[in-house]
């Protein structure tokens, strides 16, 4: 403010031009005439620092959007952003609605919504058969889940591991693999292994 103050009253002696007056105080020719005419429109007030806040937000979502948005949440306090914004659309298909995200955003300004929870993660075993101390101890067998093979036929794995040495001992395929076969499997096993 002070050096504004001083530009002015040196540029009312008119002791300099005003390139030279705005190089001596460092600012640019447009800063020196909007000081300028901002004292001239009014006085020493014209000089403080304005906001930079814009005066408005052209795609700003309107306050009667909003309220319609409110309302129908009220009358269906368990339907989310984009449920009601499908509704209103279909009911007022003339006007051009926010995106879901905004009505989103327009519900959790207004306390109406509520945030998931995070989910508590337990720390990862590094260990799970710390008990098992030798091989053979304990075999644990698995069915992974299809999947397709490149000609298109449908793959069931089925596995057997060693859970000391992590050994696969066994990895059969085949479509829904019956229970008499995994018995065969093991009575196999158990003469093959031990």
């Amino acid at each position: 403010m002070d050096q504004r103050l001083q530009f002015l009253s040196s540029y009312q002696k008119k002791e300099m031009s005003l390139s030279d007056l705005c190089r001596e105080f460092g600012v640019s020719r447009p800063t020196g005439y909007s000081w300028i005419n901002r004292y001239k429109e009014v006085a020493p007030e014209g000089l403080l620092d304005r906001s930079r806040k814009p005066h408005g937000c052209s795609h700003a979502t309107s306050e009667a959007a909003e309220n319609a948005i409110l309302a129908l949440r009220s009358k269906h306090p368990s339907w989310g952003a984009r449920k009601l914004k499908a509704r209103l659309v279909k009911v007022q298909p003339r006007v051009n609605w926010p995106a879901a995200s905004t009505f989103g955003n327009i519900l959790h300004r207004a306390g109406l919504t509520n945030p998931k929870q995070k989910k508590r993660r337990t720390t990862p075993c590094s260990k799970p058969f710390s008990e098992v101390t030798a091989p053979n101890q304990l075999w644990c067998m698995d069915f992974k889940g299809y999947f397709s093979t490149g000609d298109g036929t449908r793959c069931d794995p089925f596995t057997i591991t060693d859970a000391h040495s992590r050994y696969l001992i066994r990895c059969g395929s085949g479509a829904n693999i019956p229970v008499s076969r995994v018995q065969l499997f093991f009575r196999k096993l158990r003469t093959d292994f031990g």
